[in-house]
């Protein structure tokens, strides 16, 4: 099982709702300050940043955790993106699928990793790999 956490998508205008309801089929609650989860994140942001304590504070309220299972996807070639994710534990295989339905992996992403199709998520265009 792969877990990771994405800022929810109610944040956001144009809510990534669609790609919400493919990867799981309830509501999550919001992760809590003292999870696992959060500390792992808040550990990793503060290895990158300073970040003062009242900005991790706001962690909870922006991020969900959400599960994975082998054969879901996070991101689907040829969707737009609508969120950022972390993995908490286990691993995501970034890969294409050619013209003749050949996959191709192009890299993998551990965990302590963030793993979205950033330049996609940046200007509102299709994803070019499968997450």
């Amino acid at each position: 099982m792969y877990t990771s956490l994405y800022p929810n998508p109610q944040e956001y205008e144009g809510s990534g709702e669609a790609l919400h309801s493919r990867v799981i089929t309830s509501p999550l609650p919001f992760i809590s300050m003292f999870s696992p989860a959060y500390l792992q994140l808040s550990h990793v942001l503060r290895a990158l940043v300073d970040i003062p304590g009242d900005e991790l504070a706001k962690l909870p309220q922006i991020f969900q955790q959400l599960s994975c299972r082998t054969g879901e996807f996070f991101i689907r070639a040829g969707e737009v993106p609508q969120q950022i994710g972390f993995v908490v534990s286990g691993i995501f295989r970034l890969y294409y699928v050619n013209v003749a339905g050949t996959e191709f992996t192009k890299s993998f992403c551990p965990e302590n990793h963030f793993v979205t199709a950033y330049s996609a998520l940046i200007l509102k265009q299709p994803a070019q790999f499968f997450y």
